[in-house]
Formats: C-alpha cells, sequence, structure tokens
C-alpha cells in the first residue's frame, strides 16, 4: 500500500524512525499476522525516502525478500543474503559516485563473490568490507521482508554473522525484518545457539484501532458514520479485509451488500492464516 492510500502507523513510523535515523541505529523486527500491513509499514518508513536518506544522512538502504517459489528455496545459497547486500550496497555507492570507497572495497566484494570461497574467508571480507563503509561515515539499513523464511536455508553461522555485523560498531549496519513470528522463535526453529534475536527493537503491528480505520474508510467518498462503525464491527479494524470490503463499497454497492459480497474472500483469508499459524 503506497501513496495516499497508506493511513495511520504514525506511532509504529515514528519508532522506526527514531531507532534507525537517530544515535541509537539499531536492528528492528516489524512483527504481525499476514496482510496486516508489515511490507507496507517498511515500505512507508524507509523505501520510499531512498535518495533522501542518502541525502540528508548519506544512508544506503537495501531490501531483499526471503519469499521464494519453493524450487529455489530448496537450492538457495546460505550467502545469498549477505552477498546480495554488498551487491546493492557496492551499486549504491557506484550509482552515488563515492568512487574513492569503492576501490577501497573493490578487493573485498570480489573475494565475497567468489563462489568456492571458505566459509571463514567469506565472513571475514564481508567485516572489512563493512569497516570501511562505517569509516567513511556512511549508514547501511537492511530491509530483509519475509524472514520466516529464513529458517529454510540459514543456520547457526549465518545468523551469528548477521548478529556481528549489526552488532559491532567497527562494522555495523541496522537491519530490518518483517515476520509473522518473532526473531527469537524463527532463529530458535534452527537449532542452533545465537542470540541474534537479542539485538532487535520489536514493533508489534495490530489491526487499526478506530481513528486509524475512520481514517482508512474516509479514502472512499460518500461513505457515512454508520458504514464506518458497522465495517469496523464486522472486521475489527483489519486493514486488508477492511479494505476489501472498501473496494466494492467505491463500485456503487451497499455496505451490507460488500460484506456478503466478499464473504468467500474473508474465509479464504482466515482459512490462509490459520494454516500458516499452523505450520508455524
Amino acid at each position: 500500500v503506497e501513496g495516499d492510500a497508506f493511513v495511520g502507523r504514525e506511532s509504529e513510523i515514528r519508532t522506526i524512525k527514531e531507532r534507525l535515523l537517530g544515535r541509537e541505529f539499531g536492528n528492528v523486527s516489524i512483527i504481525g499476522i499476514p496482510k496486516i500491513g508489515k511490507s507496507s509499514l517498511m515500505q512507508r518508513s524507509l523505501l520510499t525516502n531512498v535518495e533522501q536518506l542518502w541525502e540528508d544522512n548519506r544512508t544506503v538502504v537495501v531490501w531483499y525478500t526471503m519469499k521464494r517459489p519453493i524450487e529455489e528455496n530448496i537450492r538457495i545459497e546460505r550467502r545469498t543474503v549477505f552477498i546480495r547486500l554488498v551487491d546493492e550496497v557496492y551499486h549504491a555507492l557506484k550509482r552515488h559516485k563515492e568512487y574513492e570507497l569503492i576501490d577501497l572495497l573493490k578487493e573485498y566484494y570480489d573475494i565475497v563473490k567468489e563462489q568456492d570461497v571458505v566459509w571463514s574467508e567469506f565472513e571475514q571480507n564481508i567485516l572489512y568490507f563493512f569497516e570501511e563503509i562505517v569509516y567513511a561515515k556512511i549508514r547501511v539499513i537492511y530491509c530483509i521482508d519475509e524472514f520466516d523464511y529464513s529458517k529454510d536455508f540459514l543456520g547457526e553461522s549465518e545468523y551469528e554473522l548477521l548478529r556481528e555485523i549489526s552488532y559491532r560498531n567497527s562494522n555495523k549496519i541496522a537491519i530490518v525484518t518483517t515476520s509473522r513470528r518473532s526473531i527469537y522463535d524463527i532463529e530458535h526453529y534452527s537449532g542452533g545457539g545465537s542470540n541474534f534475536f537479542s539485538t532487535f527493537e520489536n514493533v508489534y503491528l495490530k489491526p487499526f484501532g478506530k481513528e486509524e480505520h475512520d481514517k482508512q474508510c474516509s479514502l472512499a467518498s460518500s461513505i457515512n458514520s454508520d458504514d464506518i462503525t458497522q465495517l469496523y464491527s464486522n472486521f475489527g479494524g483489519h486493514p486488508y479485509l477492511s479494505a476489501l470490503a472498501l473496494k466494492n463499497f467505491v463500485g456503487g454497492k451497499k455496505m451490507d451488500e460488500c460484506l456478503s459480497a466478499i464473504n468467500q474472500e474473508v474465509l479464504k483469508y482466515y482459512a490462509d492464516l490459520f494454516y500458516v499459524m499452523g505450520k508455524d
């Protein structure tokens, strides 16, 4: 959800920006059930302001999603999450004409990209890469969407490296994740002993409160207070389910008709939700 269609979440946006753009500069985990607006919040808080963040704070923002087709998930390399990060940062610095820094990073970048490099060398050159970036007073924010899927291919070594590059001041970046479950639950699913989870500030995303729900409904012209109240009593401020009804309402239907029209979609959403929760 982008642009004028995005409403509310002022408190959560403030928390994310205070954590990432202030002196604290640490990891943030956005947690909530499916379709509650986690990815939209990440987008609104950071990804829509990529160029401005560079101009104002010399901050590079990188995005990656761990959700992949099943076949791709099976064969995905454990190092992919790091290679994608290094790739995106390297090319962002090129785009901003940081040529002197690029020259310093090239040796580390080339080693990280080697397919047959051993893990210890791969890990060390990741650390060297970000030490140079920190020394140049550049911040990196790594947005990782759908972090639940990390349990399918990351192990203790990878979680520990993520922790190290987002914890040690000498090579510190900030990691922002979206997930259904807490990082603690996801990380310990792998059975390892890493405590990557302890570096995060958690933002738990709930359905809209009444005020935010009213703002969402106001996007639909000609809606009255009775319709708004009826919608809230049916869906409790769930932004996705409310949006389904409002889409029909804008098409000229009465609210009762809208709720009836989307009944099967609502039931499917809950069937999918229970499936995901059972799987988790």
